[in-house]
């Protein structure tokens, strides 16, 4: 405290510490703006130099070995790590993809198993970045299958996406029009951002979805980052149906699936509430 000023953080000071504060005010609205994209841009690209930087020290000489017991994964640049994951023990199978590497027919095949990852991580990557058939050979070692997949598989109600909107969304457009009343009228700007979250969320809506494939259960979620989970019903090791207040005035509910080895069980969002009691039956049934 008896150190560091206490405006350490204030932008005008760090401004006035690299010498740019004059500059900066010398410049008109158009440049701020222009300055505050630039910057902006700067720093995406830093971030995805980093991740490139980081995904090489990480999967540098990266190998997949089928043993007798279950796979061999050594990979590692600076650190090596060597695993060795038994079959028996694998409890369900995550494909993770995004837009771009979706249309580019790239993958990543993580596992669960009942021990987290050496690297902390509490899925095992056994293909960081494969092609479809070359996962499917994969997952027919552990006897998972991947049958099914976006256009064949259900949606959930639409209220997934409307509801918590009726709730949050007003809480920004009041604080920002208190803001700019009182603050600075420029923060009126900050509503054009506003229709972003209704569309972010319709996108995680349509995302997620869900089927039941003979003994295998199927849960899709996220647009960006996807997440296709494959989960046996050997594996399940509890349903639970939950209802919000608001679920249980418009007859909506939410199934979680525990799974051994899992820190958050597998959900399926806004389905109604009998196709949730008859879902979970037919689990605990196959399971």
């Amino acid at each position: 405290d008896f150190l560091l000023p206490g405006d350490i953080w204030d932008p005008r000071r760090l401004l006035d510490m690299l010498g740019l504060e004059d500059l900066f005010a010398a410049l008109d609205i158009a440049a701020r703006v222009m300055s505050i994209i630039a910057a902006l841009f700067s720093l995406l690209v830093i971030g995805l130099l980093g991740g490139v930087i980081r995904t090489v020290l990480r999967e540098h000489g990266f190998r997949l070995d089928r043993t007798e017991t279950g796979f061999r994964r050594r990979r590692g640049l600076i650190t090596l790590t060597d695993v060795v994951m038994p079959l028996h023990r694998i409890q369900a199978a995550v494909i993770a993809t995004g837009p771009l590497r979706r249309r580019l027919g790239w993958f990543e095949l993580k596992v669960q198993s009942l021990a987290s990852d050496s690297d902390k991580e509490s899925d095992h990557a056994i293909a960081p970045l494969a092609h479809a058939d070359e996962v499917r050979a994969i997952l027919n070692e552990t006897g998972i299958r991947w049958d099914t997949d976006y256009p064949e598989m259900q949606p959930v109600d639409p209220a997934m996406w409307w509801v918590p909107l009726v709730f949050a969304l007003p809480v920004p457009m009041i604080g920002i029009g208190v803001s700019a009343t009182f603050a600075n009228p420029w923060l009126f700007l900050l509503y054009a951002l506003l229709p972003a979250v209704p569309l972010c969320s319709r996108l995680h809506w349509r995302a997620h979805r869900y089927a039941l494939e003979g003994t295998q259960l199927y849960v899709r979620d996220g647009f960006w980052a996807q997440r296709l989970t494959l989960l046996p019903l050997r594996r399940v090791q509890s349903v639970d149906i939950t209802q919000s207040a608001v679920g249980r005035f418009i007859g909506l509910a939410e199934i979680e699936i525990g799974v051994a080895g899992r820190s958050s069980p597998v959900t399926i969002h806004a389905i109604p509430l009998d196709d949730a009691i008859a879902l979970r039956s037919r689990l605990l049934a196959l399971s």
